[in-house]
């Protein structure tokens, strides 16, 4: 005799009142109802659209529920007053913020026995910084680099050719790299699912990237950035810079080992140009679970990657709630949105290192954004009780 399935009595009759309600038949197959109670959420916030059996085209019983695009959830009420007082004081976080998170490199001065002593390299990166931060040329930044020096951020007020050292000599990434990671570091309470994706990056001589994404053969005269950003804050948490031809997925490991010592992984999502066997199964032996989009006529067959077939089975017969997760890599995409908006799409510097260091700042200066979001919204403290840099406003 088969066994019965048993269904608590009030998931059965929201499933049967949403079924009834949108003109499906009743809940009479026990298959259908095991995919129900292993699909659905144990706590669902809402009862709706939002908790319906949906399987893909081609995978429908004859008593499953037809595949439907989800209806969207409202936003929440936005907190006017928190997001005023955001807004009114984000630049006084950000100046105090640039200044805190670079002092603490403790950056040593060279020492120069010949000719005039060097620029403090606090003092350049803070400036290079707060340069693109504001969107300003080099002249006309000097007005905001003037009151920055004279608030007791830095020691000396720096000439252009002392600010635009930090582009041009190489030995400054490493810096910059250390800055961007530290204020990462900060959401490492708040992580543990992330996403992975590239974008390219214009300059003055070249169209913008949007209207040559598909155009391959002129992807060599952009920069590509690979990163892994979080998808709950949209910190970005590692980053890689190649040129606009290099592929994603060798870059995958690579970014992805880049977080494994600082993060704690549960998730990572991305879209199908990081699919690989290799990839998949480096994210399941970190305990996570990857949801990176198959391509048309994948198969479930492992070849030596067991986590292979997991998820391909997982995309196969719960393809909902594959997609409610694989859809959080949505965050990526509004982490490049943001960069561009809020930074311009294009890229002023000439030279290769120049543009490297460029797109580096850029993703300091987003995590900046993203750290002063978590002071007003998560609660962040990001100067770990210490006193923060005096400022005379």
């Amino acid at each position: 005799m088969k066994k019965t399935i048993e269904i608590p009595t009030n998931l059965k009759s929201k499933l049967e009142l949403i079924r009834a309600r949108e003109g499906y038949p009743s809940l009479d197959s026990e298959d259908l109802l095991k995919i129900a109670f292993d699909t659905l959420d144990p706590n669902p916030k809402y009862v709706g659209e939002q908790n319906v059996i949906l399987l893909p085209p081609g995978n429908e019983s004859p008593d499953a529920v037809p595949y439907e695009k989800k209806k969207r959830i409202r936003n929440k009420v936005r907190d006017w007053a928190l997001t005023y007082e955001k807004q009114s004081k984000q630049d006084m976080y950000a100046w105090d913020l640039i200044a805190f998170i670079v002092d603490s490199l403790n950056i040593p001065q060279p020492i120069k026995r010949v000719g005039r002593p060097s620029a403090n390299i606090s003092d350049q990166l803070k400036f290079a910084i707060l340069k693109i931060y504001n969107k300003q040329s080099f002249r006309r930044q000097f007005s905001f680099n003037f009151i920055y020096s004279n608030s007791g951020y830095t020691k000396k007020l720096l000439k252009r050719t002392s600010i635009n050292k930090v582009f041009i000599d190489p030995q400054y990434t490493k810096y910059l790299e250390r800055i961007y990671r530290n204020l990462a570091d900060f959401m490492v309470p708040f992580e543990n699912s992330f996403a992975v994706d590239s974008t390219g990056f214009s300059n003055r001589y070249n169209s913008r990237w949007v209207q040559v994404r598909l155009e391959f053969q002129k992807h060599k005269a952009y920069n590509k950035l690979h990163i892994i950003c979080g998808t709950h804050t949209k910190i970005i948490a590692e980053v890689r810079i190649t040129k606009g031809q290099a592929a994603d997925s060798p870059l995958f490991k690579e970014l992805l080992g880049g977080i494994v010592p600082r993060f704690r992984i549960k998730r990572i999502c991305a879209d199908a140009g990081y699919l690989s066997r290799p990839n998949v199964q480096a994210v399941s032996d970190l305990m996570a679970i990857p949801f990176i989009m198959p391509k048309k006529g994948c198969r479930p067959l492992s070849r030596g990657y067991p986590a292979w077939h997991k998820m391909m089975y997982m995309f196969q017969n719960h393809f909902a709630s594959f997609l409610k997760n694989y859809h959080l890599r949505s965050s990526v995409e509004n982490v490049f949105s943001m960069m561009k908006t809020n930074l311009l799409d294009g890229i002023s510097s000439k030279t290769e290192v120049s543009q490297n260091n460029e797109l580096l700042i850029r993703v300091i200066c987003h995590n900046i954004s993203v750290v002063i979001d978590a002071v007003f919204g998560l609660g962040l403290d990001p100067y770990l009780a210490k006193p923060r840099p005096k400022r005379p406003f």
